[in-house]
């Protein structure tokens, strides 16, 4: 039986993004890292989208990135976990890693409330289901120009984007929940 493409997209989507964070604090010589709240935002989700809709979900979570840092780790991260389908992405930093301001912010988004993080993990999840077009260059905006087209063609693929959020809600557990250590 083959694999559910929104199953297996959703597990390859965390590994990326915990390769991400591996990097990140292996860098700064931690050996640990406080995660929960991404796997609280991640449980969070399927049942604010199945309440209000995907797209109010998604805009619910946008709305917490209030700050130009949050707004430029968001856009960063996007770019790294959306590369392989929107090839031309390119992280605004000066490597092709996250440079040092935007590893702090991400240390700082992992140990507060996490919405930069899960943001990022849901956009990049519907580009990598095809549900959105790459966000580009315009950022945030790219983003919410990307869902009014969305919202006006009918949302499509919520199904299997919702099976795949469900998918990101486990592994935002077994990663992240109640554990001080990565692995």
């Amino acid at each position: 039986m083959p694999a559910n493409p929104y199953v297996r997209e959703a597990v390859k989507l965390m590994l990326d993004f915990h390769s991400v964070i591996e990097q990140v604090f292996r860098e700064g010589g931690l050996e640990s890292v406080d995660a929960d709240s991404l796997a609280t935002r991640l449980s969070n989700f399927p049942a604010i989208a199945m309440d209000s809709g995907v797209v109010p979900a998604i805009t619910f979570y946008l709305s917490k990135i209030d700050s130009k840092d949050k707004r430029d780790l968001f856009e960063n991260l996007v770019a790294l976990l959306t590369a392989s389908k929107c090839g031309d992405n390119k992280v605004k930093t000066g490597n092709e890693s996250l440079d040092r301001r935007l590893k702090n912010d991400l240390k700082n988004d992992l140990k507060e409330e996490a919405y930069v993080s899960a943001s990022a993990l849901l956009l990049s999840l519907m580009t990598r289901l095809g549900m959105i077009g790459c966000p580009g260059d315009g950022g945030v905006k790219g983003i919410a120009r990307e869902l009014l087209r969305l919202l006006d063609a009918g949302v499509r693929g919520e199904e299997g984007f919702m099976e795949a959020a469900i998918e990101l809600k486990k592994l935002g557990t077994a990663f992240y929940k109640r554990k001080k250590r990565y692995e």
